[in-house]
């Protein structure tokens, strides 16, 4: 066989070829209209409540799956109650929680506001005491330095009257700062016990926030995982609820294809018995095109493509054989 005969011939199998690739992907198209229309037709007739006493076995596995569905409906809503009420329990305690954290919260502001108040009079009355007693120290200081100099015996007596003078003025000063000391003391006794009283109330509130704060984290984390429990429930539910379906419909298409083949008059299921008789008759077109085109299959032309595909391989493997070549002699100039 030349080389032009090869490639006539391999073109025509190629051909062929590329045409049953063509016909087999419509051909599966057509099966899958067809089995959605068998589907069809065989849930028409059970939704419809129609005579499918002839096949006793599809009816009770239709039976038994619809009650599958049904008990698996009515725990999905048990489900999703229950889902729903740890949901809105969740958001009411943390309502509830929330305002009372807000309140005590508030509560406590209020109290250390008063608190730093009375703690501020405190620390005046205590600066300014200090500061009397600092003032009490240095007239012990003046005064043992008057005494001295009244003790002197070279002092005339209108210093020593100059001297006594001043030791009664620091005598008064030191009655009146003493005073002050011992008013400021008194006046602080009721202050200091306000402020104890407010530093309990403001610990007091500050342990019913932790508490707030630590019964709201226990009461989210039970709920939370009620509702984890209901969400995994569900989900597993719904996985249940698919393969239930998935066998409801391989049932609607073994019915459909049982009806098919009784050819049921039933006018009711007329426009899907119609149905799957047109997809029918698209399929077995598209099989009557693929039987003619495997009927096409020559051994020569198959003989010949196999030939052109070696050619053509062997061409490229040649070339690329012949471009390492070229390279390894003829490097690339530096």
């Amino acid at each position: 066989m030349s080389l032009k005969t090869i490639f006539q011939e391999g073109q025509k199998e190629r051909r062929r070829r590329k045409s049953l690739g063509k016909v087999g992907s419509e051909l599966k198209e057509k099966d899958a209209v067809l089995a959605a229309q068998l589907t069809a037709l065989g849930q028409k007739a059970w939704e419809a409540k129609a005579d499918i006493s002839a096949f006793a076995d599809q009816q009770a596995a239709l039976a038994d799956v619809q009650t599958t569905l049904n008990d698996l409906q009515a725990q999905a809503e048990q489900l999703q109650g229950q889902k729903q009420e740890s949901e809105e329990n969740k958001k009411l305690e943390n309502d509830r929680l929330a305002s009372g954290q807000k309140e005590t919260e508030e509560k406590k502001r209020e109290l250390d506001k008063n608190l730093a108040r009375q703690n501020s009079t405190l620390q005046a009355g205590r600066k300014e005491s200090q500061q009397a007693r600092d003032r009490l120290a240095a007239m012990a200081r003046e005064r043992s330095q008057l005494l001295s100099k009244l003790a002197d015996p070279e002092a005339n007596e209108a210093e020593k009257g100059e001297i006594s003078k001043g030791l009664d003025l620091l005598a008064k000063e030191e009655t009146a700062l003493q005073t002050g000391i011992t008013a400021r003391e008194e006046a602080g006794k009721p202050i200091a016990a306000l402020a104890a009283s407010l530093q309990e109330g403001s610990n007091q509130m500050k342990k019913q926030l932790d508490d707030l704060r630590q019964e709201q984290k226990q009461i989210t984390a039970e709920l939370d995982k009620k509702i984890s429990v209901a969400k995994n429930d569900l989900a597993k539910n719904g996985e249940k609820v698919r393969e239930a379906e998935s066998r409801q419909r391989l049932n609607f298409k073994t019915l459909g294809e049982k009806l098919s083949a009784a050819r049921c008059s039933d006018p009711n299921l007329a426009a899907e018995t119609a149905a799957v008789q047109n997809a029918r008759n698209e399929l077995e077109g598209v099989q009557a095109m693929m039987g003619g085109l495997q009927r096409q299959k020559d051994d020569t032309q198959v003989s010949a493509y196999k030939k052109m595909v070696a050619i053509i391989i062997g061409a490229i493997v040649l070339v690329a054989a012949i471009a390492v070549a070229l390279i390894l002699l003829f490097p690339a100039a530096p």
